[in-house]
């Protein structure tokens, strides 16, 4: 029996919105990432004109399988959206712009079973105008995490097991941890999961659909969920590739405020899970750590990015519930002295 028919199928997802040469690109990666695909599954979210189907499996054949939402749902709805839809026994899900490395999923799905995972991440490496900007980011934020997560390398210095990568990733979580590939039923255990967290959400209009809860500008919290009950694994490869051109999101002010209003909302939905949920209670005490910890962050961000002393106070104020209250007496003396206003990021 040849190794691919050994192993177990797998579904691509690509939600696509407005890419269409893109797009051909993407697809033509994910053929060549694995041997036991079953389907490459493009939900096409809204494009204006709508994915036209004959060319795409003129070249590709039926394997490309194409769903159409006539409203945009938005990437990370629709990423739920695929779990549901995917036919294969595992799923993975790419960006229509990005790209996967020639034999990418094999090889993590070996890894996987080979190890008993429930999940597995890979690498990413940048390309494009800006991937030099990129790769020196996801070098230094994956470089962290091991030592956070306590991970153990196994078989060589590329592939990692970790004994508490949840906590490893409540800091930060580099992009190469919102790349799973994992059984189709995992992902939405996992999603099952953050929709129970959900449910303790005290700002969210009730009865609102758990689904509209899942805020785009958080792409780490699936991987913290899964964090959580799952084992996981990480290939330190550059597996996938991640298109660098234009300006990113994050660095206009505007959008990075955003950013990190999403985190804290996170992180207090995080919270009030972990206070009534018996599956996260355990992480109770690492998650109120971190919750205030990126209260603080937030008040030291704005303080020296020109935002109003009594704004800062207030979300400090907050923090002194917490055991890093003496680090939030020492800044709040801080704040009390002549402030250098940064340019925001």
């Amino acid at each position: 029996m040849s190794l691919y028919n050994s192993m177990p199928s797998l579904s691509i997802v690509i939600p696509t919105h407005n890419r269409p040469e893109l797009l051909v690109e993407s697809i033509d990666s994910a053929l060549n990432s694995c041997g036991n695909i079953v389907e490459i599954l493009v939900i096409d979210d809204g494009s204006q004109p709508s994915v036209d189907v004959a060319p795409l499996q003129r070249k590709f054949g039926d394997i490309v399988r194409i769903h159409r939402n006539e409203q945009a749902l938005g990437t990370a709805r629709v990423r739920v959206q695929g779990s549901a839809l995917a036919k294969g026994e595992f799923m993975f899900q790419l960006d229509d712009d990005d790209l996967l490395a020639a034999d990418s999923l094999d090889t993590a799905m070996q890894r996987l079973i080979e190890h008993d995972l429930d999940v597995i991440y890979i690498g990413v490496k940048g390309f494009g105008q800006k991937d030099a900007h990129f790769d020196r980011s996801q070098t230094r934020g994956v470089s962290q995490v091991p030592q956070r997560a306590k991970a153990y390398s196994v078989d060589d210095d590329d592939f990692f097991l970790f004994e508490d990568l949840f906590v490893g990733l409540l800091t930060s979580t580099p992009s190469a941890f919102q790349h799973p590939l994992c059984r189709t039923r995992t992902w939405r255990d996992i999603n099952a999961l953050r929709y129970q967290a959900f449910a303790f959400d005290f700002t969210a209009s009730q009865g609102e659909p758990a689904d509209a809860l899942i805020d785009p500008l958080n792409e780490s919290e699936w991987a913290i969920y899964a964090a959580a009950q799952w084992k996981v694994g990480f290939i330190n490869a550059p597996f996938y590739l991640a298109r660098c051109e234009g300006e990113r999101n994050y660095s206009r002010p505007e959008l990075y405020e955003k950013h990190v209003e999403a985190n804290l909302l996170m992180k207090k939905r995080l919270l009030n899970a972990a206070e009534n949920m018996e599956a996260l209670g355990a992480w109770r005490q690492e998650v109120h750590r971190s919750y205030f910890q990126t209260k603080f962050d937030t008040a030291y961000h704005a303080f020296f990015n020109g935002e109003s002393r009594f704004k800062v106070w207030s979300v400090l104020l907050d923090s002194l519930k917490s055991d890093i209250r003496l680090q939030v007496i020492k800044f709040s003396i801080r704040t009390l002295l002549p402030r250098k206003v940064h340019n925001r990021p």
